[in-house]
């Protein structure tokens, strides 16, 4: 075979490769758009999934169903009520945190993340008092407690 045939094949077959990967990296692009789309989706089912368990308490518990009415209207409650109302509150807190990592580490889109922000800011920010947060907020990290902080002042 010439040595000019061997050059041509040579050629022809380092198209077909460079076309080989080129195809290669469209559908690894491909397949990573669709598994970012399926890990935002698994997270916003997760984080509905927990603000559901949580208010389903209160719809489901006479009892808590009037602690929660009597706590949001305002009235006097024992020590042990107050206790239980804020810590229905932190478990909104902890959802709060969740949806705030995922969207800090890049697994939830901004317009979802501002949804879930502004719901959870300002229900928690309504419901529990800035001296209780100062209370319970040393248990999470220092950019959550700072972007917490903020909602309290943004009041």
């Amino acid at each position: 075979m010439p040595k000019r045939d061997i050059m041509f094949y040579v050629a022809v077959a380092e198209i077909v490769a460079s076309v080989a990967v080129v195809a290669s990296l469209v559908f690894v692009v491909i397949s990573l758009n669709q598994n970012t789309v399926a890990v935002q989706i698994s997270n916003d089912n997760f984080l509905y999934q927990l603000e559901d368990a949580r208010m389903a308490g209160v719809t489901s518990d006479p009892g808590m169903a009037d602690l929660f009415y009597r706590a949001t209207s305002g009235e006097e409650l024992s020590h042990a009520e107050r206790f239980r109302y804020e810590y229905w509150v932190l478990r909104q807190v902890n959802v709060w945190e969740i949806a705030f990592i995922r969207y800090r580490d890049g697994l939830m889109p901004a317009s979802q993340w501002q949804s879930w922000d502004q719901s959870l800011s300002s229900t928690v920010t309504s419901r529990l008092s800035h001296e209780t947060w100062m209370r319970y907020g040393k248990g999470y990290r220092a950019e959550f407690r700072n972007h917490v902080e903020a909602a309290y002042a943004a009041q």
